[in-house]
C-alpha cells in the first residue's frame, strides 16, 4: 500500500508538472496496519442490503439466499420452480455426524479437508439450518422440509458463527464476544486482554451454553495468534459445572474449520 501510494504521488506530481500546476495530495494509506480500525469513506450509492436468509450473528458463515437459490435450482435436480425436490445431497454421513456435536455436551469439533472438499458447505449447512428465521420462506421451508430429520441440527443450535477470514486477533475476537453479548472489561491492560477478559466473564455468568462456529481458521492474518488469543478463552469453559455448583454458563461447543493439505489427519471433536 505504500508503495501503491508511493507511485501515485509521483505520477500525480508528474501530471501536475507537464499541467504546470501544483497538485495537493494526501496519499496516506487507508489500511496502514490496522485492520480492526474502521477507516473514514464515502457511502456507495449504489450499495442494495443483500436479503438476509438466517439471523446476523450467523450470517458471516451462513448459506446467503443466493447461494440458496443456486443450489435449489442447479444441484437439486427440480425439474421446474414448482418442484419442491431435495436440497443439500451428498456428504449425508458428514451432515449427519455434525448434528450430534451441536446438541451434546461442551467439545472441541475440527472441522478440516483440502481446499474445495466441501467443509464450508457442511458449516454452512448447519448453521443456516439452526437459524430459526431460515425455514420461514415458503422455498427455504420445503428444502429444509425435504432433509433428512437426522441430518438438520437443533433450532437455536449455533449461537454465533464468525469467519476468521483475513482478520488478526484483535479483529476477530470483539466480533465474536459482541454476538454473544459480550463487553470489554474496562479493566483489562490493553484492548485484546479487555476483550478476551469481557469473554470469559460472560462465559462464567448464568445463562445457557453457547456454541461458537469459526470458519477459515487457516485464512486469519496469524492463524496460531488466534487460536492462543481468540479461541483460548472460549476452549477454558469446555467443563460444565458440578452437579452440586451454581449454574454458570460453563458449557462451550467451539466448531473450528480449516484447511489442509492431502495426506494431512482429519479433525474430531474432542
Amino acid at each position: 500500500m505504500d508503495e501503491f501510494s508511493r507511485a501515485l504521488y509521483q505520477a500525480a506530481q508528474a501530471v501536475g508538472a507537464e499541467l504546470g500546476r501544483s497538485l495537493s495530495l494526501d496519499c496516506r494509506p487507508l489500511m496502514g496496519g490496522k485492520p480492526h480500525v474502521a477507516t473514514a469513506a464515502l457511502p456507495n450509492p449504489g450499495y442494495r442490503p443483500r436479503q438476509a436468509a438466517v439471523e446476523e450473528s450467523r450470517q458471516a458463515v451462513a448459506a446467503t439466499p443466493e447461494d440458496l437459490d443456486y443450489w435449489l435450482e442447479k444441484a437439486s435436480g427440480r425439474t421446474g420452480a414448482d418442484d419442491p425436490g431435495w436440497y443439500f445431497s451428498g456428504r449425508r454421513r458428514l451432515n449427519a455426524s455434525v448434528v450430534p456435536f451441536l446438541k451434546g455436551p461442551p467439545g472441541v469439533l475440527l472441522v478440516t479437508g483440502i481446499t474445495a472438499s466441501g467443509k464450508s458447505a457442511i458449516l454452512g449447512r448447519a448453521v443456516a439450518l439452526s437459524d430459526a428465521t431460515f425455514g420461514t420462506p415458503a422455498l427455504f421451508a420445503a428444502a429444509v422440509g425435504h432433509c433428512p430429520p437426522h441430518t438438520v441440527p437443533d433450532e437455536g443450535a449455533v449461537t454465533t458463527a464468525v469467519t476468521a477470514h483475513n482478520r488478526e486477533p484483535l479483529g476477530l475476537l470483539p466480533v465474536i464476544a459482541k454476538k454473544l453479548g459480550a463487553a470489554a472489561d474496562p479493566s483489562g491492560r490493553d484492548q485484546l486482554s479487555r476483550w478476551q477478559s469481557g469473554l470469559r466473564r460472560f462465559l462464567s455468568s448464568p445463562g445457557p451454553m453457547v456454541t461458537i462456529v469459526v470458519h477459515a481458521l487457516d485464512d486469519a492474518t496469524d492463524p496460531a495468534a488466534v487460536v492462543h488469543q481468540v479461541l483460548e478463552p472460549p476452549a477454558g469453559h469446555l467443563c460444565g459445572p458440578e452437579p452440586s455448583a451454581p449454574p454458570v454458563r460453563c458449557g462451550v461447543r467451539l466448531v473450528v474449520e480449516r484447511s489442509t493439505s492431502p495426506g494431512t489427519p482429519t479433525g474430531s471433536s474432542a
